[in-house]
């Protein structure tokens, strides 16, 4: 009896239905081998060749709303990243002056935004990403970008 159920397992041609298992099995397989990959790459700060400090992008945007609007899009970015596990970065605002009658002030139509740390990949865009990004485009709009390297001690 054992000679004939071995022969007859290994006796028959795979049948369509044992293939599409086998893929299924193979997909999930890669996906929990996969997995750990991805959200290490998600945990990871970004870091720049020849780079000893800390991977920074720096924005300049021209505001079209008010300061108070931006730093909610700012509040509003950084906690999409909290949400999703990612706390090793930070988003800052800074000042911009400009001269003005031989005195420096502030220039109230422009803002450095600096995220420093950036991982590596983002988790993927969803419905709270387009909200803060549409609330960054409804009060203003970028004019340059780079991304440096800044000192450690930054």
């Amino acid at each position: 009896m054992l000679t004939s159920l071995v022969s007859c397992t290994f006796s028959h041609a795979p049948q369509r239905g044992d293939l599409m298992k086998d893929r299924i099995i193979f997909v999930l397989a890669a996906a929990l081998v996969l997995a750990p990959v991805v959200a290490r790459a998600q945990s990871v700060a970004r870091q720049l060749p020849g780079c000893s400090g800390i991977t920074a992008i720096v924005r300049i945007s021209t505001l079209t709303g008010s300061m108070a609007q931006f730093e909610a899009a700012v509040t509003a970015h950084r906690k999409w990243y909290r949400d999703r596990g990612i706390n090793f970065n930070q988003q800052r605002t800074v000042p911009i002056y400009k001269m003005a009658d031989s005195t420096i002030v502030v220039d109230a139509a422009q803002v450095m935004t600096i995220h420093t740390s950036p991982p590596v990949t983002n988790p993927p865009r969803d419905a709270a990403w387009e909200a803060f990004t549409k609330m960054y485009a409804d009060v203003s709009k970028v004019t340059s970008q780079a991304i440096v390297c800044m000192p450690k001690a930054f």
